[in-house]
């Protein structure tokens, strides 16, 4: 019987960073430009994880720039018309974690 393994965490790619997606709503006030999107979706783990990659999301789902947040921090993703939520870049997500 195959078994397939299940991502610890759903996150995106973006830029060669993982961003671990979390429940935080961004206001749409504080949405920049977009700066990218979903390029490859695939819900079971795996080693490739190239281009714009996400667990969770669909090919282009879009991504946007928080306005007062360094986009090597955080970047939102937008999961519906105007409702948009944190994606926070790994490491700082794992060291509050």
């Amino acid at each position: 019987m195959q078994t397939s393994n299940a991502w610890v965490y759903s996150f995106v790619k973006w830029e060669n960073g993982n961003y671990v997606v979390t429940e935080e709503e961004v206001k749409e006030e504080k949405i920049g430009a977009k700066i990218g999107e979903v390029t490859s979706y695939y819900d079971q783990e795996s080693s490739d994880t190239s281009g714009n990659f996400s667990n969770k999301y669909e090919e282009g789902t879009k991504y946007y720039e928080i306005t007062d947040i360094n986009q090597e921090e955080a970047i939102a993703v937008k999961i519906q018309e105007g409702k948009f939520i944190k994606a926070i870049i790994s490491d700082k997500w794992e060291e509050a974690n």
